[in-house]
């Protein structure tokens, strides 16, 4: 489907480029019980790779959807020693980007809206010397993860004339993952990717 909109979409812009990408991400959970918050809750690394669809609207402006799967979550302080909240995700950021000419590449900079589907989660924490996993389900009942997240999305990079390109990424939850009355679970993470732009193809409409 992605594939397909993306195919669609190109010929309503001047150039379609198709990529991938990977990097990691730490990520944290910002959680409060009232209007109190936990510091019980650190950052773990993380982290993504996928695809990339750049449809051009000019020579400085781009729309770039990605499709990315994302192994996120945080570290939880349990005792003396910290347990891991392991969450893989499906993230989709639609980024506006502004794109300029700096050296043989092209400096871009934007952001925009992050849709996020949780596919699974869990606990892995250390007691008595010992391993222990604790799944955790996704849904909509008290204890659960909920499976959409919603955010926003900051992203800068450069793209080298050979179509390699290095970019950053800030995404700050809005969506509350919590099932639990009087509790605020929010996911945010910071990316550091590397990816590779293929060749891109005229479509049959430029626009304006």
């Amino acid at each position: 489907m992605f594939v397909m909109a993306a195919g669609v979409a190109g010929f309503a812009f001047g150039q379609t480029t198709f990529g991938v990408k990977g990097g990691i991400n730490p990520s944290i959970w910002n959680v409060k019980v009232g209007d109190t918050k936990e510091d019980d809750y650190k950052s773990r690394i993380g982290f993504h790779f996928g695809g990339v669809v750049d449809f051009s609207i000019s020579d400085n402006f781009s729309i770039q959807p990605q499709l990315l799967f994302v192994n996120k979550g945080s570290k939880e302080k349990h005792g003396d020693h910290d347990d891991k909240i392991l969450v893989n995700a499906i993230d989709i950021p639609v980024n506006f980007l502004y794109k300029t000419n700096v050296g043989k590449g092209k400096f871009f900079v934007g952001g925009g809206p992050n849709l996020g589907f949780n596919l699974s989660a869990k606990i892995k924490g250390e007691h008595d010397g010992e391993v222990e996993e604790e799944k955790i389900e996704i849904g909509s009942e008290a204890g659960q993860l909920k499976g959409f997240d919603f955010g926003l999305n900051a992203l800068a990079g450069y793209q080298f004339g050979n179509g390699l390109f290095v970019s950053a990424n800030f995404t700050p939850g809005i969506a509350n993952l919590s099932n639990t009355n009087n509790t605020t679970s929010r996911s945010s993470y910071f990316g550091l990717s590397a990816g590779f732009m293929f060749g891109g193809s005229k479509s049959k409409t430029k626009s304006n």
